[in-house]
């Protein structure tokens, strides 16, 4: 077994007994609070990691739209490990085993481009990733009003030529 491969079962191993003790305190609130509690374990409201510093996102037009080809949800078995890597970052630089074990087996890239695990929110709708100059925007959704939408954590692999300075995270639903 290489040292990757036990580095990931200890960090499972440290994972999996956290998620079971949110939802063992999530099974003894009262019914009125658990769908709340499971929401907030389970879902990862992911409201704090959309951009808040009052930017309007870029109109289409500045945007440099990143191909579908070049960027990959992460598989749901590797959500948690993913956003667990994401809590302190914005994005952080992948090689190829890692890359293939978020995204999955059908996981390519270009030569000239280098893996990134970044955050996104999903909220309903396909993920639009583009850049502008070294900045990066992941935004992503809905049709409809925002009344009942939830913000769930997410991460994606986004292959790059270069690292990003920035990451902005946009979440699209209509205003009520």
């Amino acid at each position: 077994m290489g040292k990757n491969a036990v580095a990931r079962l200890m960090r499972a191993a440290t994972l999996v007994p956290l998620a079971m003790a949110a939802l063992a305190s999530c099974v003894t609130a009262s019914s009125a609070d658990e769908a709340a509690c499971l929401e907030g374990h389970l879902i990862r409201d992911g409201r704090k990691w959309i951009n808040t510093q009052g930017d309007e996102l870029p109109p289409p037009s500045d945007h440099n739209r990143i191909s579908d080809a070049q960027f990959y949800e992460v598989v749901a078995s590797r959500l948690l490990f993913a956003l667990d890597d994401l809590e302190q970052a914005n994005f952080k630089a992948l090689s190829d085993e890692e890359a293939k074990d978020f995204a999955g087996s059908h996981y390519r890239r270009e030569p000239s481009e280098v893996p990134f695990l970044t955050r996104a929110v999903h909220c309903g709708g396909p993920y639009i990733v583009s850049t502008i100059g070294d900045s990066l925007f992941v935004t992503n959704g809905t049709v409809g009003p925002a009344t009942g939408v939830i913000f769930r954590k997410s991460a994606l692999v986004v292959n790059l030529s270069a690292a990003p300075k920035e990451v902005h995270i946009y979440a699209a639903v209509e205003a009520e």
